[in-house]
């Protein structure tokens, strides 16, 4: 009989897992929460205030290598005719395989958004030219 206790007996102090209790932990974990829910502010949009100088009211001998890609709305407007994307895209790479300087001036309106104009720019980066910005000689600064 003295075997059959030992068999049965409750496990001694070492033996025992140590139980770990989880409401402590989630409570942490809903303070985090709250914390970064009212710390964050996901409606304060920042705009970029961008200022271009005016386009040069005369052209002087080296504003005539630059093109001119005019910016309005949504429209381009290259040599005073409306012109796609794509075919402003040949356009300039027929410029720049001419021979001549790269540089092609991007004239913004005043309703013109700001990824338009990153469109455009990388319209002329991808042909191969150097983009500059000026505001459009009509527009409000």
């Amino acid at each position: 009989m003295a075997e059959a206790r030992l068999l049965f007996s409750p496990p001694s102090e070492a033996g025992r897992r140590a139980v770990i209790s989880l409401t402590p932990l989630i409570d942490v974990v809903f303070i985090l929460l709250v914390f970064f829910m009212l710390a964050s502010s996901f409606l304060d949009w920042r705009a970029i205030d961008l200022e271009t100088p005016a386009a040069p009211a005369t052209s002087s001998a080296e504003d005539s290598d630059v093109l001119v890609v005019r910016l309005e709305g949504d429209r381009l407007i290259l040599g005073g005719t409306a012109v796609g994307a794509a075919a402003l895209e040949r356009e300039i790479a027929r410029y720049i395989a001419d021979g001549a300087e790269q540089a092609v001036r991007v004239e913004i309106g005043a309703d013109v958004s700001l990824q338009s104009a990153i469109t455009v720019a990388e319209l002329v980066s991808a042909a191969g030219g150097r983009v500059s910005f000026a505001r459009a000689a009509g527009s409000a600064p």
